[in-house]
């Protein structure tokens, strides 16, 4: 899957990021029945749930914070849109794991910028994540939000026996960045520029 975070602790918790818009497109209603079925399995994590609001709000928000406030196992760490740029930095430096659960994405860049951060990508195996990340990294996609939720579910369990046994996976994304791809572009401009 990649190399090992320097994250993990045998003590810590599963720190678990969602740092999307709060759109339909995002999927609500598959956060909203993935943190079901965390609850469920009595999962300890340390929620993050970041990103841009806009008027229509989806009502899954309301009910992703309500089941939080009554869970035994989840902790409500982040709730809405970070405004300062330093604090958002400092919350994907802290993050364990980065998760996705879109059912519309282009290319992922809210999943990219937390996994270049450090954080192990937790997508489902649709849209460009393939394209991205290893299998490891990925949860089957199903049309049926809670077997969805199960397999990202299970995938989360794993992921936390990893960070306190001081294995926790991150994805390298290094490819992706402008100290890779320029001599890259220079290549082609150059060879344009030839013909």
């Amino acid at each position: 899957m990649g190399r090992h975070s320097s994250r993990s602790s045998p003590e810590s918790r599963l720190k678990v990021l969602w740092n999307h818009r709060w759109e339909y497109d995002k999927g609500p209603d598959r956060l909203l029945a993935l943190m079901r079925e965390c609850d469920r399995r009595g999962l300890p994590l340390d929620v993050y749930i970041a990103g841009q609001q806009f008027r229509q709000r989806p009502q899954e928000f309301a009910q992703i914070e309500a089941l939080m406030a009554k869970s035994a196992t989840l902790d409500l760490q982040q709730f809405g849109y970070v405004e300062q740029t330093q604090q958002y930095q400092e919350m994907l430096s802290t993050c364990d794991v980065v998760i996705s659960t879109a059912i519309h994405d282009f290319q992922g860049l809210a999943v990219l910028q937390a996994v270049a951060a450090g954080c192990a990508p937790l997508v489902p195996d649709r849209l460009c994540y393939p394209e991205w990340f290893a299998a490891g990294f990925r949860y089957p996609h199903s049309q049926d939000a809670v077997a969805e939720a199960s397999a990202a579910a299970e995938k989360l369990e794993q992921l936390s026996v990893a960070k306190r046994s001081g294995n926790l996976p991150v994805a390298d994304v290094s490819f992706l960045t402008w100290r890779q791809l320029a001599p890259q572009y220079r290549q082609l401009l150059e060879d344009l520029v030839k013909t």
